[in-house]
C-alpha cells in the first residue's frame, strides 16, 4: 500500500483543530477523521497547547541586543548631559566676566 506524502500543517490549524476540542464543538474522532490525523497526535497538539498556555501570557523581556542598545544610549544621555552641565557652568563664567558697561 503506496504511503501518503507528509503533510505539513500550520499552527493555526493545529490550534484550531485543539480550540474545537477543548470548546466540544467537536469531537476527537469526528476531527481526527475529518482531518485524517491519529487521536494521538491531536492529543500531544493539546498536551502541547496546555503546557505552552502560561507562556501566552507572559510579558517577555528584553533580549540581549536590546539591553545593549538601552545601555549604549544611557551612556550617551549621560556624556550628554556631562557636556551641557559643562557648558552651563562655563556660561554662568563668562557671563560674570563680561564688562559692565557693554554686551557682546
Amino acid at each position: 500500500m503506496p504511503r501518503r506524502p507528509r503533510r505539513t500543517l500550520t499552527a493555526e490549524f493545529k490550534f484550531g483543530l485543539v480550540l474545537a476540542l477543548l470548546r466540544g464543538e467537536r469531537t476527537k474522532a469526528e476531527l481526527c477523521t475529518e482531518h485524517a490525523i491519529s487521536p494521538q497526535q491531536l492529543s500531544l497538539w493539546q498536551e502541547q497547547l496546555l503546557a505552552g498556555g502560561p507562556k501566552l501570557f507572559a510579558r517577555p523581556g528584553p533580549t540581549a541586543a536590546e539591553a545593549q542598545r538601552v545601555a549604549e544610549l544611557e551612556r550617551l544621555l549621560g556624556q550628554q548631559t556631562a557636556e551641557l552641565d559643562l557648558l552651563k557652568k562655563t556660561l554662568r563664567r563668562a557671563g560674570s566676566l563680561r564688562p559692565s558697561g557693554g554686551s557682546w
